[in-house]
């Protein structure tokens, strides 16, 4: 699937897991963000806004389509 998963709680982690999609990303505030690296299951990429997910996404394009 070239589907991701953008969410803010590690429920949309959950979600995106179960949907089998290409990538999941969380967005999570800098007092959030130490405890995304313990999530279950983990996120992909972590991230501080949307442009950071951006960013990430177009430089992993190839790799999730693969």
């Amino acid at each position: 699937s070239a589907s991701v998963m953008v969410g803010d709680k590690p429920s949309d982690i959950v979600a995106g897991r179960a949907a089998h999609v290409a990538a999941c990303i969380r967005i999570a505030d800098a007092i959030d963000h130490a405890s995304c690296d313990i999530a279950d299951p983990p996120a992909d990429f972590t991230c501080a806004n949307l442009a950071e997910a951006a960013r990430w996404l177009l430089e992993h394009e190839e790799t999730r389509i693969a």
